[in-house]
């Protein structure tokens, strides 16, 4: 950062004082009015992004504080260097990372940052860290106010049987209540000790939030990138802290109860207690959710124009059953393809031979769960989710459902389907329970995918798919395909977030960009195409499996290095 951003830095070099009207985030200084014109039709600056400074002004404090040159080596930032997360000059490369294999462009890695899945899963996050916060002290104050209901009902009962015991049982009583007033004060002690921990941690988080929505409307993509990845570091503490609580008893609730002494009804002289308080702990119901812990690192994937993939066709499969509306090609090779007229579920070898099928199942949409190599299948009008065992060739479960299902996704212990005029709903597969995500209409046949924390679905009247969070809380984009895709089926995304769509009436496959903006046709009719309607990306091998209606498959490698060399 500049030493002085409210005077304009060309000048001042020259010693000449004049007041900066614009900052400019890539020479990293301030302009005045005749330096800003320069700098507009220079040709080494034309193309920089300026804003005002009282825009500039707008950013925390500490943001501006963050240097987007090298600090070591007063040098602009040319590479990111992915093994050891952080940017590097020309002279960083030389003297630290020359052994490094991941370098990539800077401009590559910053590009549209403030559309990007990282910058979204943050802001994404910091809702979370907020809202379990929120409801873990929602869960405290309820916690606060059941001990005083059960310090009403012990009181009630302790005093209904001193009724029947008369004076003799005065001192006894006394002892019990001083001993539940002791015991209920010391766990609400507790309980706001905790509170006054985690209170103060939601007024910090607030407050990157707020800082992230000055910084994406006015930091340039450097500067978004570079405090981010500030925030990040930042926000991992208060996380791990978080998580720490959850994890650990002190989100139990307690419980206070009285255990009556049975003898006290005979009214003997031998009674030395009125009971005992006991404390009663059970697991809070609240889990800490952090969706972006089942992910390595949160970071910008490297983008590339979608218009240099390049798909080669590998191999022609011929299938052996009828309207075939799923697929998957598998870790080991072998192909995955669900037919719901005739021909049920197929497995293949990789040469096309059948390995075995269950063909008596009407079945729709397939995914597969690498955790114990099994298939969930999906079942249309029959209402039902199949659980197939791949190793035994057989079902190993079915779970009966409320509703229809159409197309599947799946992401750790959950199912994302179709559920018709239900919207979509979720199965959790550790105790099957069942939660609507969406509930307007889903067009029957409709399908859905899911890729990390984003969710991928169809308005079908509108002709609109959308991107958002698993929880259809937050949209990421939408993208309007008319006159692109009809009757769009298949879905899936490949590690750069590329998204596939096949086209049944337009007979193509068209692929879209991470952000919604924009789009390409891959594959057409003269590809081979005949009605497609299934459609699987395989990221360990970088493979497209497409899938015609009846009788052929194609598999294409996809050639997607988003790797420099430096």
């Amino acid at each position: 950062m500049a030493t002085n951003w409210s005077v304009c830095g060309i000048c001042d070099f020259r010693e000449i004082t004049k007041p900066s009207v614009v900052w400019c985030s890539e020479c990293d200084e301030g302009l005045c009015e005749n330096c800003k014109e320069y700098h507009r039709v220079s040709k080494a600056s034309r193309k920089h992004e300026i804003v005002s400074i009282d825009q500039y002004r707008k950013l925390p404090s500490e943001i501006l504080q963050i240097a987007q040159s090298c600090r070591i080596h007063n040098e602009k930032y040319h590479i990111y260097c992915q093994k050891h997360d952080c940017p590097c000059c020309k002279i960083c490369i030389v003297e630290i990372h020359k052994e490094c294999d991941y370098l990539r462009d800077i401009n590559d890695v910053v590009k549209n940052v403030k559309s990007s899945v990282a910058f979204l899963e943050l802001e994404s996050t910091l809702t979370e860290v907020v809202e379990n916060i929120r409801r873990i002290c929602s869960d405290s104050e309820e916690n606060l106010s059941s001990l005083a209901d059960d310090k009403k009902r012990i009181v009630e009962d302790v005093k209904r049987a001193q009724a029947a015991l008369h004076k003799h049982f005065d001192k006894i009583k006394d002892k019990i209540l001083n001993e539940l007033e002791a015991i209920e004060e010391g766990e609400r002690n507790k309980i706001r000790e905790k509170l006054n921990i985690i209170r103060p941690k939601e007024k910090e988080i607030e407050e990157y939030r707020s800082s992230l929505s000055s910084i994406k409307q006015y930091a340039s993509d450097l500067h978004t990138f570079l405090v981010m990845k500030q925030i990040e570091n930042d926000v991992k503490d208060k996380v791990e802290a978080m998580q720490s609580i959850s994890q650990g008893k002190d989100l139990n609730k307690t419980k206070i109860s009285c255990i009556v002494n049975l003898e006290i009804t005979d009214v003997s002289s031998t009674i030395q207690n009125f009971g005992k308080i006991v404390i009663d702990t059970k697991p809070s119901n609240i889990a800490f959710d952090r969706h972006t812990e089942k992910q390595a690192q949160m970071m910008v994937l490297p983008t590339k124009s979608i218009h240099k993939l390049k798909l080669t066709l590998k191999q022609t499969v011929k299938t052996f059953g009828e309207n075939a509306t799923g697929c998957f090609y598998l870790p080991n090779g072998k192909m995955v393809f669900s037919h719901y007229t005739k021909g049920g579920l197929q497995i293949l070898n990789s040469d096309g031979s059948k390995d075995f099928d269950l063909p008596k199942l009407s079945t729709f949409d397939v995914v597969y769960n690498e955790k114990d190599n099994t298939l969930f299948v999906t079942t249309g009008n029959m209402s039902r989710i199949i659980h197939v065992d791949i190793t035994n060739k057989k079902i190993k479960k079915t779970v009966k459902l409320k509703t229809r299902c159409f197309g599947v996704g799946i992401t750790e212990e959950t199912l994302v389907y179709c559920a018709s005029d239900k919207g979509l709903q979720r199965l959790n597969l550790r105790d099957e329970s069942i939660s609507t995500i969406i509930s307007e209409h889903q067009n029957t046949f409709s399908y859905v995918e899911l890729f990390g924390q984003n969710l991928y679905h169809f308005n079908t009247s509108k002709q609109i798919l959308t991107c958002c969070d698993l929880n259809s809380r937050i949209t990421h984009w939408k993208f309007q395909y008319k006159n692109i895709l009809q009757d769009p089926c298949g879905i899936t995304v490949d590690d750069y977030g590329n998204v596939y769509v096949v086209g049944y009436h337009s007979i193509n496959v068209v692929v879209i960009s991470p952000d919604g903006h924009r789009y390409r046709e891959l594959l057409s009719k003269k590809d081979g195409l005949n009605y497609p309607k299934a459609i699987h990306y395989d990221r360990t091998s970088n493979k497209l499996l497409v899938t015609n209606r009846c009788t052929s498959t194609f598999l294409f490698d996809v050639n997607n290095d988003h790797e420099i060399a430096v």
